[in-house]
């Protein structure tokens, strides 16, 4: 790549950057001026200002499904209904308490259910694996590639974590990825990936959470062999 092409790139990823943190604060006026700034028509900026709208929707629930998350993690409502089932006179009053609790839990689960938060990962690789491949260290909602300021060395990796990596599924981050890592191209009920930068070839693992963007992305160094879209390392 060119410098004068790199510093493009640069000057746009710091524009794109002050836009979101502008309309981020409310002052789309502002964040209008940067963007006709760089040039943009009145078209463009007003599908911008659009699909912001809609991410910070987005966002919004993300934000309610992860309380929601949170907030069954601390129930104890299975031992309230053991408890429960070994007194002798229960009152009326705790009757009606639990089956409230039993109530709201449901509709938490039915909740996260619509929302596509199922623990499917944990279920496909197993807590022990999932829990060491997540908390391999990855830098969160970066909007384009100069967020992304974590690294992953695949030879220091351990051979089961190393299998998983293998066996992910591999995707190419090109021009249809116009909002950068918040695009929305990837499939939350997978939610790890293997991710080529079309024009810098750097390697990126995505956590997407469960999401359909990557949510959390790591630089991965030291792959083996390079993979396609589509492929996994034989």
């Amino acid at each position: 790549m060119k410098a004068e092409e790199v510093a493009e790139r640069a000057l746009v990823d710091l524009c794109t950057r002050d836009v979101i943190q502008l309309l981020d604060s409310g002052e789309e006026k502002q964040a209008r001026a940067v963007m006709k700034m760089t040039g943009m028509s009145k078209t463009d900026m007003d599908k911008t200002v659009k699909e912001h709208e809609e991410m910070k929707k987005q966002t919004d629930m993300e934000e309610a499904v992860d309380l929601v998350e949170e907030l069954l993690g601390w129930t104890h409502l299975d031992d309230m209904i053991k408890d429960f089932k070994k007194m002798k006179n229960p009152k009326r009053d705790d009757e009606e308490f639990l089956g409230h609790c039993i109530f709201l839990r449901g509709q938490a689960l039915d909740f996260l259910k619509k929302h596509g938060r199922e623990e499917k990962a944990i279920e496909r690789y197993g807590k022990k694996l999932y829990w060491e491949f997540v908390e391999l260290g990855f830098s969160g909602k970066p909007l384009g590639i100069e967020g992304v300021h974590t690294h992953i060395d695949y030879d220091l990796l351990s051979t089961e974590l190393q299998k998983l990596i293998d066996d992910l599924p591999v995707v190419t981050i090109d021009e249809s990825w116009d909002r950068g890592f918040f695009s929305d191209k990837l499939d939350g009920a997978q939610q790890f990936y293997i991710a080529i930068d079309k024009e810098t070839e750097s390697v990126f693992l995505i956590d997407t959470q469960g999401y359909e963007y990557a949510r959390y992305v790591s630089h991965l160094k030291n792959m083996p062999c390079a993979k396609k879209e589509g492929e996994t390392v034989a």
